[in-house]
């Protein structure tokens, strides 16, 4: 499980992740500074004529695809949705627990989900409390990370899970 408790952990994550945006904020400070200079959509044409734009983009799929191995290394995610019926997400959850035989932490990502709404009559706008209710359930089966629509939810829920089990 990757997990980081200590302070020099932490700042050098931090510090890895900061590098890891710089091949999406040199692009965009080149035209902030152009348009403040007056140049106005000029500077998104210079922009383009400097050949960064593919760079930019490449560079945006070599991180992308370098995020998504590492979850897919550290974590094992549990696929809700994804072509299942109703009653196959549910039994998903239900099961959770059987997943951590592989010795990988579990990555949950309910939020808003069909299983939820549509089984409450209810709207996606509307499936907060369930989605907090599910993830909630998916912490006490063993999931470690939760992938969210709403952030400061999600927040809240884990904080209260972790409360319960002083983590």
């Amino acid at each position: 499980m990757l997990e980081i408790r200590t302070k020099r952990g932490k700042v050098l994550l931090q510090l890895l992740l900061i590098l890891m945006t710089i091949p999406y904020i040199v692009p965009l400070i080149q035209m902030v500074v152009g348009s403040l200079g007056g140049r106005g959509f000029q500077n998104y044409k210079a922009v383009w004529d400097t050949g960064v734009v593919p760079v930019f983009f490449r560079n945006s799929a070599i991180i992308s695809a370098g995020v998504i191995l590492l979850v897919y290394i550290f974590s094992m995610t549990a696929g809700f949705g994804f072509s299942k019926t109703l009653e196959q997400n549910w039994e998903l959850l239900r099961q959770l627990e059987e997943l951590q035989e592989l010795g990988r932490p579990i990555l949950v990502g309910v939020s808003r989900k069909s299983m939820l709404y549509k089984a409450l009559g209810i709207t996606p706008e509307e499936a907060m409390p369930a989605t907090q209710v599910v993830q909630y359930a998916a912490l006490e089966r063993g999931a470690r990370w939760l992938r969210v629509h709403d952030v400061a939810e999600a927040a809240r829920t884990a904080q209260l899970w972790s409360l319960l089990h002083q983590v």
